[in-house]
């Protein structure tokens, strides 16, 4: 399997309440299902084999965040990462991928860069970043998808 860049989901709906996460509503074009996620802006989108790796941020100036979201076809979450700090911004870019089922991408920083592998199988996963939290209510629990989002440097 190879991570593929793909164009499935269109937002269909954001809900932007003052004293609420945000949320929006993806549609998957091809199925006509839908599934509605904490966050505001769809910023890219993967299938891994029947599976959709999505990157959503909070549209939040003062302590956005990175969300990024393993799903199975049926929509259901497998595994769900945040990438945040307290009183910090960030900005997603420079989205590459580096091999079959690895993502390299920026978020904090100018030159520091994070690393993002997904898995055939889930494995029992700790992360050691401070900036990396998982997101209650993933199925997976201690168990990820996703191998590791590693802060590193690079060009």
């Amino acid at each position: 399997m190879e991570l593929q860049p793909v164009t499935v989901f269109d937002v269909t709906d954001v809900n932007e309440s003052s004293d609420k996460e945000p949320t929006l509503t993806l549609q998957n074009i091809q199925t006509r299902q839908e599934v509605t996620l904490p966050g505001a802006i769809l910023e890219a989108q993967y299938s891994f084999g029947e599976n959709y790796l999505l990157f959503v941020t909070y549209n939040s100036p003062f302590e956005e965040a990175l969300s990024i979201y393993y799903l199975n076809a049926q929509l259901e979450t497998l595994d769900a990462l945040e990438l945040s700090a307290w009183y910090t911004t960030g900005d997603f870019r420079d989205l590459k991928k580096t091999a079959q089922n690895e993502l390299q991408f920026k978020f904090f920083g100018e030159e520091e860069g994070w690393t993002l592998q997904v898995l055939l199988r889930p494995k029992f996963k700790l992360f050691s970043s401070f900036f990396v939290k998982r997101h209650h209510g993933s199925n997976s629990s201690l168990f990820s998808c996703i191998k590791q989002l590693v802060k590193k440097k690079f060009l």
